[in-house]
């Protein structure tokens, strides 16, 4: 674990100014959504697809920079740099995600409007299913390509992950009301999320891994 959060630290040192900016544009966006009084589940959302846009950004910085020679300097092995890369996303996304739900909750506050806990659970979770199902695809993509190849294919996998899950969230009544009485309350649902993203999550590590190794042996 001590390489992985070495590899982490790294990656907090190496994109700083860039996850600085990341929390400007997030107090930006989330402020803009929250005076037109969206929901948190839109909120949350959008903290979501704003994360997962952010989260390549470090592998623009390594390819640029050459940094996998600093890597070996540093006796971090294939698993501390892939371990390493996906706990910095998550931590970069849950700063994206706090800064957006205390800037919704405020906003509610002062608009008036009641806030349930189960509610903003709920979003949360959803919202670390849509990061998840995003990241872990891209991540492994630009661990295997070199970024100026992986972009193109990580805007795909946003862009495909949003729209399915917009789509998702615009006819969720008629997903779970159709022809039955039964409506799944947001308990099982934010447990659902959870454990697929869990899911998502082993299974992309060690694809990612493997990716990994794959672009060492042929560099």
């Amino acid at each position: 674990m001590s390489g992985t959060f070495k590899m982490t630290k790294l990656d907090y040192y190496t994109a700083k100014t860039l996850i600085f900016e990341n929390i400007v544009a997030t107090f930006v966006i989330a402020g803009i959504f929250s005076f037109m009084e969206s929901s948190m589940y839109t909120l949350c959302f959008t903290a979501a697809w704003y994360a997962a846009l952010s989260a390549t950004n470090i592998f623009m910085i390594q390819d640029k920079n050459g940094l996998e020679r600093l890597y070996a300097s540093l006796s971090l092995d294939n698993k501390n740099i892939v371990s390493g890369r996906y706990l910095f996303c998550y931590i970069q996304y849950l700063i994206i995600l706090g800064v957006t739900v205390i800037i919704g909750v405020g906003a509610m506050f002062l608009f008036g409007n009641t806030l349930q806990f189960m509610t903003l659970l709920t979003a949360v979770c959803e919202s670390l299913l849509v990061f998840t199902a995003v990241t872990c695809i891209q991540i492994p993509i630009c661990l295997r390509l070199p970024y100026a190849k992986a972009r193109f294919w990580c805007v795909i996998v946003l862009l495909v992950v949003v729209a399915l899950a917009t789509y998702t969230a615009l006819n969720m009544s008629s997903i779970w009301d159709v022809d039955i009485s039964i409506k799944i309350n947001q308990g099982p649902l934010s447990a659902i999320c959870m454990a697929v993203s869990i899911a998502v999550l082993l299974i992309s590590y060690p694809i990612a891994v493997g990716c990994y190794r794959t672009r060492m042996r042929t560099n």
